[in-house]
């Protein structure tokens, strides 16, 4: 089956070019055979006409897509969306416009160890076989985990954490996860994204009609989506083993000192293919999730 690989650029074609190096570095990619996609967004805010950043870094950015996928497509914009509305640009682009039964995203700032495309393709087939598991990654539980624990326990899988990074999703489970955020996406369309802050009042009201909020739970487009995804029952499973690593020094959500208390320069990545999980039940999922909740 053919799988889209859609790519979020914005800024950081320095960045883009080491993931992509990574892409290329794949061993693997079956059951799916690739098409890549660059969702680049722009750098002039539609509503204020302030630049987010320099013309020169989105132009970098799209040639250094070019370079490498010279057949591949380019979706640009010729304004500043911001994260979640290039993200929903990308699903419809792909889920409604193209009719594909799933795909994988890909951010700047996450290299992928050889075997990640061989690895969302096993998770990719979990995901078609059970109804309740719509989004899948292969970044690993916890970043510094011991090699030799990684290797006792490359079977298990678990929950994403709060970060959807690397992912893949169905269009079934994006279907239904966009009835629910739908609500969100319509309160930050008319705004710029990095001022979301501006409609807390709303987006903390809209978070407690979905019977959750308070404590934990972030206004950002990734805390939304897993919101929704709990809401719907919709499960989103991981890795134990560590098959990516986070590069994103600077950036929308990262700083310097987030990424040094994140341990991500110390990340143990996973040195070998893996294909042969042991898929946990729902309600083992349901329950895992319930403890993330009351951490």
């Amino acid at each position: 089956m053919q799988l889209p690989i859609a790519i979020m650029s914005f800024d950081r074609p320095h960045y883009l070019e080491r993931v992509i190096h990574s892409v290329l570095r794949q061993t693997d990619c079956s059951p799916f055979e690739p098409v890549f996609f660059l969702f680049q967004d722009g750098a002039k805010s539609p509503r204020t006409g302030a630049m987010a950043t320099e013309t020169t870094l989105i132009n970098r950015s799209i040639d250094v897509f070019k370079k490498y996928f010279p057949d591949g497509f380019i979706v640009n914009s010729d304004f500043n969306l911001g994260v979640a509305m290039n993200f929903d640009r990308a699903e419809r682009v792909l889920f409604e416009d193209n009719k594909f039964d799933a795909a994988i995203f890909l951010e700047d700032d996450m290299l992928l160890q050889p075997h990640y495309f061989s690895t969302m393709g096993a998770l990719l087939n979990i995901a078609f076989s059970r109804d309740d598991i719509g989004m899948f990654s292969a970044y690993g539980f916890r970043n510094t985990t011991p090699l030799v624990e990684q290797r006792a326990r490359e079977r298990e899988l678990c929950l994403m954490d709060e970060h959807n990074w690397a992912f893949g999703i169905t269009r079934e489970a994006w279907a239904a996860r966009d009835k629910v955020l739908r609500w969100y996406l319509d309160l930050i369309s008319d705004i710029d994204y990095r001022t979301r802050g501006d409609r807390n009042p709303q987006l903390r009201g809209l978070q407690r009609a979905l019977g959750r909020g308070g404590k934990g739970y972030l206004t950002s487009q990734d805390s939304m989506k897993n919101l929704a995804c709990e809401v719907l029952g919709i499960h989103r499973i991981n890795t134990f083993t560590n098959n990516a690593c986070y590069i994103g020094r600077v950036g929308e959500h990262s700083t310097e000192d987030k990424f040094r208390l994140g341990g991500y320069a110390n990340t143990v990545l996973y040195d070998r293919p893996h294909v042969d999980f042991d898929v946990p039940s729902s309600e083992a999922l349901r329950l895992q999730r319930i403890g993330l909740l009351n951490r």
